[in-house]
């Protein structure tokens, strides 16, 4: 027995093979459950649909490119903006605060890795463990 299909593309095509089927073999199917201009109907909404939502699609990705690209736009001249008034105010944070943005902070001082201590107690305790 054949399974019905899962895949949109097979169930379209099997659909429109069905019709024709029918069509062509009135003698063995004369009274489908479903009309043939029902059946047929279907299949062309169903076209119409899709077409419709190919195109949303296209739309879809036109609109996000768009967006994007403004948003782009809008990133580098804001950065723009800012690094005018971190030079006009030399990284000055109350005066960076008042845009909404703050200055560079200060440095941390380089750290220095620790020395392993060495004192006697400590040499004394590493020959125990051993």
């Amino acid at each position: 027995m054949a399974r019905f299909p899962f895949k949109q593309a097979d169930v379209v095509e099997l659909a429109e093979s069905v019709l024709k089927g029918l069509k062509d073999n009135k003698d063995i199917y004369p009274a489908p459950w479903v009309t043939l201009a029902d059946f047929e109907a279907a299949i062309e909404k169903y076209h119409k649909a899709d077409e419709k939502l190919t195109q949303a699609k296209n739309a879809r990705k036109a609109a996000t490119a768009k967006y994007q690209n403004e948003l782009n736009g809008l990133m580098k001249m804001t950065k723009k903006q800012l690094r005018y008034a971190e030079v006009i105010v030399d990284y000055d944070n109350e005066k960076l605060e008042l845009l909404g943005w703050g200055g560079r902070k200060k440095r941390t001082p380089k750290l220095t890795p620790p020395v392993a201590d060495r004192s006697e107690n400590n040499a004394s305790a590493e020959t125990d463990n051993e």
